[in-house]
């Protein structure tokens, strides 16, 4: 699986955005995630927004599933994504 991380700006952060990546990348090795670049195409992408505001822009990513994440609990929407694609 190839993923995606496109984070806002950072301006507002009500939790520790890096944590949602560090939790996929600790449960599966095996996935390659990377900064979105616009001439990729991503399996999924996840568009990480320190806030419920998210402000991020994300109409220019190509891929099949955009996963918006607000929070740490969003990990387990994500994680049922995840392992539904397994």
């Amino acid at each position: 699986m190839f993923i995606g991380i496109k984070y806002c700006g950072g301006c507002n952060p009500v939790y520790d955005r890096r944590k949602i990546v560090e939790m996929i990348l600790e449960n599966y090795p095996d996935i390659i995630v990377e900064y979105v670049k616009e001439e990729s195409i991503y399996d999924l992408v996840l568009i990480i927004n320190g806030c419920t505001r998210a402000c991020s822009h994300h109409e220019n990513i190509r891929t099949k599933n955009k996963i918006f994440i607000q929070s740490e609990n969003d990990y387990r929407k994500l994680k049922n994504i995840i392992d539904d694609y397994y």
